[in-house]
């Protein structure tokens, strides 16, 4: 069943959420959802070592952080060897593709 389009869940592992918090070096993210992640609480009924967040977005911000993960899956994959990062952020944005998709939209980019 679709949710309304200013109220969509979206889970995160921790490190994303680390990620577009401490690394929103792009700008790609506005402040008001990096706050909106940051304050999401952390749940750790699976463990510490699948601590996940789940933000309550809009269309609108999960568009926004489907292209940032992207944007920075790219920029860390494109510097040569490995970083555990990209698949962090390739993780991140598939789950911000799945809840798009539950919504009934589909990413913009």
């Amino acid at each position: 069943m679709p949710v309304p389009a200013d109220r969509i869940p979206v889970q995160l592992i921790e490190p994303a959420c680390a990620i577009a918090t401490q690394q929103n070096s792009t700008g790609l993210l506005n402040a008001s959802l990096v706050a909106k992640i940051a304050a999401a609480p952390l749940n750790t009924t699976l463990g510490e070592q699948l601590a996940f967040r789940e933000p309550i977005c809009t269309a609108a911000e999960l568009q926004d952080l489907y292209a940032f993960f992207r944007a920075v899956a790219d920029s860390f994959g494109g510097l040569g060897g490995y970083s555990p990062h990209v698949q962090v952020c390739a993780d991140a944005a598939a789950s911000v593709k799945l809840s798009l998709s539950r919504s009934g939209l589909t990413p913009s980019n």
